[in-house]
């Protein structure tokens, strides 16, 4: 049986948004994977814990990226606390195209997609669960309107599918994962010029919504809810160093 939280790993997997090299033709993930590879780390960033008296308590990540022509193409997020590694390959047309997520070492999932003719037309995503793997293929299928993508569709298997929508500029607006006919998961994106401002996911299956406030398209505030109530928030500051300052409160 699919893990529902996990479906949404690939398509709102992460806190910013993100895109990749700018008219990179992909012929293969892996002929594109050793290019990248061969990119120097772009930037090192820190996520620094801060304590009630506002001064740092902990280190809890670093992630490592990498750009291409100002896009980013690679990252390395490194979990210290948990010892989970995700490494992720992004390109510019597709968002996300190769990720594998690590826990002590050990490969818990990964993902792949297959591009033709520059789009994702599948990908598969596996899970690790005590040694054994099991998977998921994705078709997607895309409507377009007067050479612009409006919709993709992505056929899970098993009855779910994800269904994203898109502005005149080709950003999401929503996404959605269902089951037949019933709604589990909804996104929905805001933006000022292109940039995205807010972003709201909810998890219809636990009642729990998530909350993400942009500026410049950094993520500067995350607040929780559970059953519409709010449970804690989590603030991001920017150091000069550009490390993130995260500073976390309970209600």
């Amino acid at each position: 049986m699919l893990k529902k939280p996990q479906i949404n790993f690939f398509l709102i997997v992460l806190i910013l948004m993100m895109t990749a090299c700018k008219n990179q033709k992909i012929i293969t993930i892996e002929e594109y994977m050793k290019m990248v590879d061969e990119l120097p780390v772009t930037e090192e960033v820190y996520l620094y814990e801060m304590d009630s008296v506002q001064k740092v308590s902990d280190t809890i990540a670093v992630r490592r990226l990498k750009y291409d022509n100002e896009k980013l193409v690679y990252e390395n997020n490194l979990q210290l606390k948990q010892n989970i590694e995700t490494v992720n390959y992004y390109d510019e047309k597709n968002g996300l195209v190769f990720s594998k997520v690590k826990e002590d070492d050990k490969t818990v999932s990964d993902f792949r997609a297959k591009i033709e003719n520059g789009l994702i037309v599948s990908a598969n995503q596996n899970f690790y669960p005590q040694g054994e793997r099991e998977s998921v293929f994705m078709e997607y299928h895309y409507t377009f309107n007067k050479g612009k993508k409006t919709k993709l569709l992505i056929d899970l298997g098993d009855d779910y599918i994800s269904i994203e929508t898109y502005d005149e500029s080709q950003n999401p607006i929503l996404n959605v994962l269902k089951l037949d006919n019933d709604t589990l998961e909804r996104t929905d994106f805001e933006y000022e010029r292109d940039m995205v401002t807010r972003k709201r996911y909810h998890n219809f299956m636990r009642n729990e919504e998530t909350v993400y406030e942009y500026d410049n398209g950094s993520v500067i505030r995350e607040t929780c809810l559970k059953n519409g109530v709010r449970e804690f928030y989590t603030d991001y500051h920017k150091d000069e160093k550009g490390n993130y300052l995260i500073d976390s409160k309970k209600d």
